[in-house]
């Protein structure tokens, strides 16, 4: 009569342990997941650190024409949503910024959108159509160089003629330039030698105010006693 009682015992004893395998197994399998996000977690941190160490510091965007204050050399100003620099260019508040929101703004910014689509924005990581003042339509292109003849400014018109340096702008390299009499030249002191170079695209007049230097906002050579290359007034240009 003692040995049902017997079976019944180790059938209990069986119970329990089989009882406590799932708990080993879920304890196993969530420590496992949890070392598995840790890792994906470092690999996309290390992949855009190694990026961010191969992007360049800076971009120069260069031949827009239409909305011509996107010109100039933009800096890296942080980290995109997407893992990708954001670079930013400095304006001027002479720049009348096409958009719909209201308000001077002081900066314009290139980067990469949580969509895949280089974008020059108002604000800095935001595509809203009231800031975007163009993109590169391909959501396939990583290097922005490749974007080079495919830029749209503003959105849907195509300006095929635009072009992304690396690092540093065009400039010429001549020590002085001389501008002779041209018609379209109203003030005589923009005519003569200007042999004091003082950096990229940019002269001096002798020991005078006058300057000459290329400005990318308004895209084209100017003379004057202002030397804010960023500035959308209109000076004696050439």
């Amino acid at each position: 009569p003692a040995q049902p009682a017997r079976r019944n015992v180790n059938n209990a004893v069986d119970a329990r342990q089989s009882s406590r395998k799932p708990t080993k197994m879920v304890a196993v399998c969530f420590v496992c997941c949890a070392l598995i996000a840790v890792s994906v977690v470092l690999a996309v941190t290390l992949t855009n650190k190694e990026r961010a160490s191969e992007d360049p510091s800076h971009l120069c965007m260069w031949n827009a024409t239409n909305q011509s204050y996107v010109n100039g050399l933009f800096s890296t100003k942080g980290i995109s949503r997407s893992g990708y620099p954001v670079y930013s260019l400095p304006t001027d508040e002479s720049c009348q910024i096409n958009g719909n929101d209201s308000g001077n703004h002081d900066q314009l910014y290139l980067f990469n959108s949580m969509q895949a689509i280089w974008t020059i924005s108002t604000l800095s990581d935001d595509v809203s159509l009231d800031h975007v003042q163009g993109i590169c339509p391909s959501n396939s292109i990583t290097n922005v160089t490749q974007c080079n003849g495919l830029w749209q400014i503003p959105q849907g018109k195509t300006q095929g003629d635009v072009t992304i340096f690396l690092n540093e702008c065009p400039s010429i390299s001549c020590k002085e330039v001389q501008i002779t009499y041209d018609e379209f030249l109203t003030d005589e002191e923009c005519i003569g030698i200007f042999g004091n170079r003082i950096s990229h695209n940019l002269y001096r007049k002798g020991n005078s105010d006058i300057f000459l230097f290329f400005n990318p906002t308004l895209f084209r050579w100017a003379c004057g006693t202002l030397t804010n290359m960023n500035e959308c007034v209109e000076l004696e240009t050439l």
